[in-house]
Order: structure tokens, then C-alpha cells, then sequence
């Protein structure tokens, strides 16, 4: 078994096609993203017998006194636990060869979880929801509207008889209604937003590759809801969304979620991911609200394992998380 670094000679496209559901932040489109928006990246590949049995895209963060951080979102993909361990090892390695103060690992669900693999890790907070709803595609359309909940199924009657149409687009023109709506949305709900310039670089990357698209809710030409999806190895995947505060009572939310859902399922697409819900149906979580409006389409729940930390330089990880505290952070 060795690690080594990855390039585009290595097919990565193929690697991605051997594991099952293999997350889209792992895979080599969202690392060309990353890329272009300035971060430095590395993909490291277990290989055994000459074949790559395990990978992981790692992201460089800057944190604060040009300190930096490594980051694995979903990852490390493996297909056993020595495969995975070895990946955890590598990425520490090149965390010290990178002087990162640290390593942040989200790992995907499925992922080892027990005390032996993760020996070197400390408990960390998660940059990915944890906790997800993936819809299985499989079933006819009757069905799927069947195992809904009664209320959404009549919010989406609703927004038909009233008139609201769904298309799709990737046109820029289309892509600035969507950035205002996300704006407007996060200004109602108090949601902290990257800049910009993040969610632009991601799809105009992505739709490069083919994997993202807007899916829009209109009543009579104005947009009132657009959502971001991305689709990858099999699965489309629900990223962001905004909406209008105009037209509620029209409902364009449930059919444009509806919408993207049958789309997904004519593509022969098999799963459709909800990406992030509240942990256990807290009410009392930030995530409440839309947790009980994706719910409502159904889907089985999947929790992935907890985030953990790496630290490499212990001094400057105390100081950090001191810093961080003062200013009413997350401490990593």
C-alpha cells in the first residue's frame, strides 16, 4: 500500500466512479474550483497492486497571521479502514510539510468511526451538516408523491394552479436573479453567506464540468425561488437556494423542490441529496425551519460521523481558539 499525489493522468474520473456515492466535494471538479478561487489543493491516492483504492481532496485555509489549516470536506473515500487510515496519516504528514496549524477532517458517512482510526484526532465543529435526508429515485413518480407528507402535496397543487412555472438555466444572467434572492433570503434569516465572488468561482466551475444547474421558480417571468444543484456520480444534490419575500402564498419553494426532484429522476439519477438538516429535529435549531419544509418531500436520514481535528501546532491552536472566542466564533 503507498500514498501518493494525483494528477489528471490517473483517470480521476474513473476513481470517483468505484465508490458508491462518492461525495461531490471530494471530487476532482470541486478541487478545480477550489483552485480558482485561490486556495491550494492536493489529491492523495492509496494505491495497492496498481489500482487506487482510496483518495482524498485536501483544501488549504487561511486563517488569521498567515496561519493556515487543511481541510478534507467528505473525505477521505476508502474502501476498507487500513485504505482510510493511511489517508489520515498521509494528510497529517502534509499538514507538517505545510506548517498548517492544524487538520480539519469531515469525513462522509460510512466512514470508520472508532477509537483506533481517529487516535490522532481531537473533536472538532463541522463544516458540512452532519446530518442529511437522501431521497432514493427509484420509486415512481406516483409513489414518490405518495410518501410525502399530505401538506406538501398540496403546497405544490397550489403553486400550479397559481400559475408558477419551473425552468433551468446556467445562463449568468440567470445566475446574478439567483445571487440577489440568496442575499435578500440570508438579510431575512440572519444566514451568514461566503462572499460572492465564492459562489460565483463554484458555479461557473462546476458548470464547466456539467455538473451544476439553476433550477428557477417563476410567476409570470419573475423569479420568486432558485435553487443551485449540483449532480455527481449518480446523485443531485440540493447546494444552496434563495428566495423572494414576494408571492408566498404561491408556494414556488415546494414545486421548484418537486420540480428539481423529478428532473433529477428523468436524468436516471438515483438519489436525491437534501444536504442539511437540524440533528434530531431540534426545534430549537438553526436549521429548524427548513428542516421541517425538506421533510416534508420524505427521504431516509444519513449522518455522517463527527468532525475532528489534527493539531500540529498546539500553542497557536490555544491562541486561535482564545482569538476566536473574543470575537464570538466558531473555535474549529
Amino acid at each position: 500500500m503507498t500514498v501518493r499525489r494525483l494528477d489528471r493522468s490517473d483517470s480521476f474520473q474513473v476513481i470517483e466512479q468505484r465508490f458508491h456515492r462518492f461525495p461531490y466535494l471530494q471530487s476532482w471538479a470541486w478541487g478545480e474550483a477550489q483552485a480558482r478561487y485561490g486556495r491550494q489543493i492536493w489529491r492523495l491516492g492509496v494505491e495497492q497492486d496498481g489500482v487506487v483504492t482510496g483518495v482524498a481532496t485536501v483544501i488549504q485555509h487561511a486563517l488569521m497571521l498567515d496561519r493556515t489549516y487543511l481541510y478534507v470536506p467528505h473525505g477521505p473515500i476508502a474502501i476498507d479502514t487500513p485504505t482510510f487510515r493511511a489517508l489520515l496519516a498521509a494528510i497529517i504528514d502534509l499538514g507538517r510539510e505545510t506548517n498548517a496549524m492544524y487538520v480539519k477532517i469531515d469525513p462522509p458517512a460510512g466512514s470508520p468511526d472508532d477509537a483506533q482510526t481517529w487516535q490522532d484526532f481531537e473533536p472538532g465543529t463541522a463544516l458540512q451538516p452532519r446530518h442529511t435526508l437522501m431521497l432514493n429515485l427509484t420509486p415512481t413518480t406516483e409513489t414518490l408523491l405518495a410518501n410525502m407528507h399530505q401538506k406538501t402535496r398540496y403546497n405544490i397543487r397550489v403553486a400550479e394552479k397559481r400559475g408558477v412555472k419551473i425552468r433551468w438555466s446556467v445562463a449568468d444572467e440567470d445566475f446574478d436573479h439567483y445571487i440577489k434572492l440568496q442575499q435578500s433570503m440570508a438579510a431575512r434569516q440572519g444566514i451568514r453567506l461566503h462572499p460572492e465572488r465564492y459562489y460565483r468561482t463554484m458555479f461557473e466551475v462546476l458548470r464547466t464540468h456539467g455538473k451544476s444547474e439553476l433550477g428557477i421558480a417563476e410567476l409570470h417571468g419573475q423569479p420568486l425561488a432558485i435553487n443551485e444543484v449540483v449532480t455527481h456520480a449518480g446523485i443531485a444534490v440540493f447546494t444552496h437556494g434563495g428566495s423572494s419575500d414576494l408571492h408566498k402564498d404561491v408556494m414556488a419553494p415546494y414545486l421548484l423542490q418537486w420540480g428539481t426532484i423529478e428532473r433529477a429522476k428523468q436524468r436516471g439519477l438515483g438519489w436525491y441529496d437534501f444536504r442539511g438538516i437540524a440533528p434530531d429535529d431540534d426545534p430549537h435549531h438553526k436549521l429548524a425551519g427548513v428542516t421541517r419544509f425538506k421533510r416534508g418531500f420524505g427521504g431516509e436520514l444519513v449522518v455522517a460521523p463527527p468532525s475532528r481535528n489534527a493539531v500540529l501546532d498546539r500553542p497557536w491552536w490555544m491562541m486561535y481558539r482564545l482569538a476566536k472566542r473574543i470575537r464570538g466564533g466558531v473555535e474549529g
